[in-house]
């Protein structure tokens, strides 16, 4: 990703042409825009000037503020007051006339030089909807250079530290971190144009008399608009991806970005003289929550550190249950507590909450389809992108790579069986040191699976009524009516998503779990476990022993599900 290494000195903000200074992000000393740039290939001189700035991590030009009543108290509080989410001084209107006057003095140049608009494409998810797919594919052609000569970079996951002609474009990443927000929002309330008076007021540090303040821009923006002005002049675009854009913590914890009431307002103004769309992926919501259970259930039970890998000894957890998951986040409970309008997980925030977010902060939205016959890389790069056609030929004319199958639900009710017979001492320390959780997991499967020709169905499970089940189709319907309105127009699109309904929660039966209190009734020790397996409702082998082991139906048979107590 390095494609060169900047040796070029930083340059002085104190000689350097007004012009040059406002392509660091500088104030002209007089306060006045320079002159337009004309559309010309940026220079040898101009890119290293924008290159020295970052590398050299030199901030901008210190401000000089004016002290006024209407903002003498927030310059005695410092920025640690902006830290504060619950704070009044987060929506007082001295920040929004500010930055138009701080971004307006520095991105004038971008608004009248004449250079065609670069545009950056943020790909936010949400996790569950092909991220990995889509990212791995773009790294790949960034690596061979495929989106350069469409004039595109890359920045995102997998991306390790991408670089456009020598300069990091990590630095943009801060931009989506509150602490970052929030020192540009301390930056703007204390920001005055004035730069060559002094009058009457208090400092920061409480004496009076005739002052200045100095006040340095923050260095996140300092790095950010550099990167962008690198871009820019080189008339180099972006795409970006990460899915972490919409994980649950940005919407609704107490330092959620997405809660900093000028947050949108900020990005606008920074990407002044860019064409911003984010882009965002559909999947039908019963599949995302079920995806979403089970990559909590993979990655934090597959994984040797976490908790629901271990024994219940070692202090192991047991694995999440989808259908209480399903219930409470279908249910609303979290969105309404949190005043946020979007469907939740517990780590992660639907397509809805996230589209609605963005809509409502003035940018453009577009979606891509996770169902669509149509590969979903090549949705975001041929028909989204639209003017990327090496790159759109590119993913056209490869082969597909084969897709990995990761465990389905009915391994974890496996798991859950383990979990619960070491619970009950059913599985002695012995088994614990020679196995893993998971080897005695695959080690169950095998057995129930393949020496007794056995699924699930034979076991004794809980699972959701149907009309619980028709209240979640439903809601996964009335979702996709009003998000992808054209697609559950089109023909056959509702009979697919009731299919894949009907697979999932009927023939596979995803939604349910196992009934551990039923399975280990009158079991001692693990062949017995074994051999009751063996067994079904209508008796055993033998036809001696007489097993209700019928699926039974409603929320009451959930409870059934959990564990003595160590």
């Amino acid at each position: 990703f390095d494609e060169t290494e900047n040796t070029s000195p930083s340059p002085n903000p104190k000689t350097e042409t007004n012009d040059a200074a406002l392509r660091r992000g500088y104030q002209p000393q007089n306060g006045k825009s320079s002159t337009a740039l004309p559309d010309r290939n940026v220079t040898t001189m101009e890119m290293s000037t924008a290159k020295g700035r970052l590398s050299g991590r030199k901030k901008l030009q210190k401000v000089l503020l004016t002290p006024s009543p209407t903002n003498e108290k927030v310059m005695s509080l410092g920025a640690s007051h902006f830290r504060n989410k619950r704070t009044e001084a987060m929506v007082d209107p001295i920040i929004a006339t500010n930055r138009k006057a701080f971004f307006g003095s520095i991105n004038a140049d971008i608004v009248n030089d004449g250079r065609k608009k670069p545009k950056f494409f943020l790909h936010i998810g949400p996790s569950k909807t092909a991220t990995t797919t889509i990212q791995k594919d773009l790294v790949e052609m960034f690596k061979l250079r495929v989106l350069q000569q469409d004039n595109y970079a890359y920045w995102g996951r997998y991306g390790g530290k991408a670089r456009h002609k020598g300069i990091k474009i990590e630095p943009l990443r801060k931009l989506f971190e509150n602490d970052c927000q929030n020192d540009l929002n301390f930056f703007l309330w204390r920001y005055n144009r004035t730069q060559d008076e002094s009058v009457s007021g208090t400092n920061i540090g409480g004496s009076s008399g005739n002052v200045t303040t100095p006040l340095e821009v923050p260095e996140c923006i300092v790095d950010a608009k550099a990167v962008l002005d690198v871009l820019r002049l080189d008339q180099t675009s972006l795409i970006a991806s990460d899915e972490a854009h919409s994980y649950f913590g940005r919407f609704v914890t107490y330092m959620g970005v997405y809660r900093n009431p000028n947050f949108f307002s900020n990005m606008h103004a920074i990407f002044e003289g860019w064409d911003v769309v984010i882009v965002i992926a559909y999947r039908r919501m019963f599949e995302w929550m079920l995806s979403c259970v089970k990559e909590t259930n993979a990655k934090i039970g597959l994984y040797e550190k976490y908790t629901m890998h271990r024994w219940p000894a070692e202090r192991g957890l047991p694995m999440q249950q989808p259908w209480p998951q399903a219930r409470d986040w279908t249910s609303g409970q979290d969105s309404t507590h949190f005043a946020i309008n979007g469907t939740l997980t517990d780590s992660y925030m639907y397509m809805d909450g996230s589209t609605q977010m963005w809509r409502e902060g003035g940018f453009e939205v577009r979606f891509l389809n996770v169902h669509a016959k149509r590969h979903i890389t090549q949705q975001l790069v041929c028909d989204i992108i639209e003017d990327a056609p090496k790159s759109c030929k590119y993913l056209e004319g490869r082969s597909e790579n084969p897709v990995h199958n990761s465990r389905d639900m009915q391994w974890y009710i496996y798991n859950q069986i383990i979990y619960a017979g070491a619970s009950r001492y059913i599985i002695g320390k012995g088994v614990q040191r020679e196995k893993t959780r998971i080897q005695a997991t695959d080690e169950l499967v095998q057995y129930h699976q393949t020496v007794l020709n056995k699924t699930i169905a034979d076991l004794p499970l809980a699972c959701p009524t149907d009309d619980d089940l028709d209240s979640l189709l439903n809601a996964s319907l009335r979702m996709e009516e009003e998000w992808m309105p054209q697609w559950y127009a089109s023909p056959q699109a509702q009979e697919a998503h009731r299919s894949s309904f009907r697979r999932l929660a009927y023939d596979k039966l995803e939604f349910c779990s196992i009934d551990t209190k039923r399975l280990f009734e009158g079991v001692k020790i693990w062949t017995g476990l074994l051999e009751a397996l063996n067994e079904t409702s209508s008796g055993g082998s033998d036809g001696r022993s007489q097993r209700d082991w019928s699926i039974h139906y409603g929320w009451d048979h959930f409870r059934t599900t959990t564990y003595p107590n160590r």
